[in-house]
């Protein structure tokens, strides 16, 4: 087993979407569903341990810092932007099923361009509810229908193919992409994920092109190369693997989150790092996170046909 540390010993019920902010070098995560019902976001300084925490009333589907001092997160019914004060916060776009108690915002994430994409869930799994969107002046418009479980999201170094996690059937999605519209095409299946390996769900591009997805109950984040070969697996002592992403000095560390959530007690006593953050020193080098530009609000292209089924 690869060596690691824990970077945040926080116990946290469902730890997803960490975010490495280059200007302040902090790490951002969020805990979707805390015990009390309510989900947070935490921002951390690795260098002197100094940690920020948000919280919110509902469950927090992602976090993804905004130029300047706001961020965009996913709560129940929609997209909102929000500052660090509780309270502090102001619908931008809402969501089809918005009144659906049992549909959310999953991961989300932005393009080189600063555009945001998102995804939904429905939290009772059934099929043709699950959507990508993209924020622009148009609302939360859909990109990609017919998904089981839209999850992790990343973008190649040149920026021409889209990856997505579309975890309930395991599969790793590829898109050629057109950064200076925003849209995508040409949907395929490009990792298909064994099932002894678990489910796909956050995952991060490297510098070299290759994804690192996190595999969800299977102990491991996967490194796939630029076809889709598997080329090298972090095995790691938590089972519920749910998202990783590049930070630290040049980018080289490894950040993994990870929940505690359905484990019973003698599965916590086993696995005393779920709920952590926990990260990989040296593990390759990564592309710096991009946060959300309010700008790409301002010119929404034309939608192009939904990429949808076929697979």
């Amino acid at each position: 087993m690869r060596r690691y540390e824990v970077a945040l010993r926080a116990g946290l019920t469902l730890a997803e979407g960490p975010f490495w902010d280059i200007a302040s070098g902090a790490l951002w995560v969020i805990d979707v569903e805390a015990a009390a019902g309510g989900g947070a976001v935490y921002r951390l300084d690795p260098r002197t341990g100094s940690l920020t925490v948000r919280p919110f009333d509902g469950p927090v589907g992602t976090a993804v810092p905004a130029v300047g001092d706001e961020m965009v997160i996913g709560l129940a019914d929609g997209l909102y932007a929000a500052g660090w004060a509780e309270g502090d916060e102001r619908l931008l776009a809402g969501i089809e099923h918005a009144h659906d108690p049992t549909v959310r915002v999953n991961d989300a994430k932005c393009d080189p361009r600063g555009r945001l994409f998102a995804g939904t869930i429905p939290i009772d799994f059934r099929a043709g509810i699950s959507t990508l969107y993209r924020l622009g002046t148009a609302g939360a418009v859909p990109v990609v229908r017919d998904l089981a479980m839209a999850n992790g999201l990343g973008w190649s170094p040149a920026g021409d193919t889209m990856y997505l996690a579309d975890s309930r059937v395991r599969r790793v999605l590829a898109f050629d992409y057109d950064v200076e519209t925003g849209s995508v095409s040409e949907r395929r299946t490009w990792v298909q994920m064994p099932e002894k390996a678990g489910f796909p769900d956050g995952l991060a591009v490297d510098a070299e092109g290759a994804v690192w997805v996190a595999a969800y109950l299977g102990g491991a984040v996967h490194r796939y190369d630029a076809d889709g070969t598997l080329v090298d697996v972090v095995e790691l002592p938590v089972a519920k693997v749910t998202s990783v992403c590049f930070g630290g000095d040049g980018l080289t560390d490894l950040y993994v989150t990870t929940s505690r959530a359905g484990l019973t007690e003698e599965q916590l006593r086993e696995q005393p790092s779920a709920g952590d953050v926990l990260v990989v020193p040296g593990a390759g080098r990564g592309l710096p996170g991009v946060r959300f530009d309010p700008a790409t609000l301002q010119g929404d292209h034309a939608r192009p046909p939904l990429p949808t089924g076929g697979l």
